[in-house]
C-alpha cells in the first residue's frame, strides 16, 4: 500500500476505453513511480489473524532515471467458522519485484515485474494449495512540441494454481497494446488504439 498513489474505478461499458476486457467496468490502481519512492522502507504489522514484514529500498541510476526494489512477506492464521471449527486455511505469501523509470517532461519509460509464492493449507489429509508466479511489464509514452502522444506497452503474466485433490493448471498471457492521440482539434480530443492479447 505504501507505494500506491491512487485508485480509480469506472462501472459500465465506458470501461472499454481502458482494455478491450473492460466491458464491464474497471478498477485502476496506479502505483509511485520510483523517483517518489526514494530511500529506505521497512513497514511491519502484526494482529490476532497474522503478520507482515516488508522492505523496499529505491535510489537512482548513474545514468539517469530511478529505481525501487521491494520484498514482503505475510502469514494469516486459519479462519472458523459460527460453530467454532477449524476451516484449516491458514496462509504464507512471499512476494518481491522491482520497478525502474526514465525519462522527462516529453518521453518516459517504464520496466516493472513481480513474483510472488503463496501457500493455504487444506487440512492435514491433503498437501497445501500454492499459487506462484511471475510478471512483467514494459511501458514506452512520449509527448510531442505540438500536444499529440503515443504510448506503448507490453506486458507478460503466468499464474499458477496446484490444489491438489482438485485442480493443477497454468494460465499464461501476453498483452500488447498501443495507443496515439493526435493534438487536440478544437474542443475535441481523438485516441486511436489497438491491442493483443494471447
Amino acid at each position: 500500500m505504501e507505494d500506491v498513489a491512487r485508485i480509480g474505478g469506472m462501472s459500465g461499458s465506458g470501461g472499454t476505453a481502458w482494455g478491450s476486457n473492460a466491458v464491464n467496468g474497471f478498477i485502476n490502481v496506479i502505483t509511485r513511480a520510483a523517483g517518489e519512492t526514494q530511500g529506505a522502507l521497512a513497514p511491519v504489522g502484526a494482529g490476532t489473524q497474522g503478520r507482515m514484514a516488508a522492505a523496499r529500498y529505491g535510489g537512482a541510476w548513474e545514468g539517469g532515471g530511478h529505481f525501487r526494489l521491494y520484498a514482503r512477506g505475510s502469514t494469516r492464521r486459519e479462519t472458523f467458522n459460527a460453530a467454532g471449527t477449524a476451516m484449516n486455511d491458514a496462509a504464507r505469501d512471499t512476494r518481491a519485484g522491482f520497478r525502474s523509470d526514465w525519462g522527462d517532461a516529453s518521453q518516459e519509460a517504464t520496466l516493472q515485474g513481480d513474483i510472488y509464492d503463496t501457500d493455504i493449507d487444506q487440512g492435514a489429509v491433503l498437501a497445501p494449495r500454492r499459487l506462484s508466479g511471475f510478471n512483467l511489464l514494459g511501458r514506452l509514452a512520449r509527448r510531442t512540441d505540438a500536444g499529440a502522444s503515443w504510448r506503448l506497452q507490453a506486458y507478460v503474466d503466468r499464474t499458477e494454481r496446484d490444489q491438489p485433490g482438485s485442480v493443477r493448471d497454468r494460465l499464461d498471457t501476453v498483452d500488447v497494446e498501443g495507443q496515439y492521440a493526435p493534438a487536440p482539434s478544437g474542443a475535441h480530443n481523438w485516441l486511436f488504439g489497438a491491442g493483443y492479447r494471447y
